[in-house]
């Protein structure tokens, strides 16, 4: 049976706390990982979790408030200098 885990790396606070971070989820499925929203301190919960960035392909934004998305500049710049090969699709709303 193929592996399926959640990991919630944040949820309930619009802002950072000491307790909470703000909307970020990692579904690991047959050993690939999608993000669902990107807040603020998505990628040092990532690390903490033990993570590994390389199979991260997909992330999905749910809607464009700055705690669900503020985090993807940093994760994107923290991949791009660790040289993280392959590709991530980064997935949107359509506005209608």
């Amino acid at each position: 049976m193929a592996k399926f885990q959640v990991n919630i790396l944040g949820c309930g606070s619009a802002t950072p706390t000491a307790r909470h971070q703000p909307s970020c989820q990692v579904v690991d499925f047959r050993d690939k990982l999608f993000m669902i929203d990107c807040g603020e301190g998505a990628q040092s919960q990532f690390r903490k979790l033990g993570l590994k960035f390389s199979r991260l392909n997909h992330i999905f934004i749910s809607h464009l408030h700055g705690d669900h998305l503020f985090g993807l500049p940093g994760l994107l710049s923290t991949m791009a200098l660790h040289e993280v090969t392959g590709s991530v699709t980064i997935h949107i709303f359509r506005e209608g």
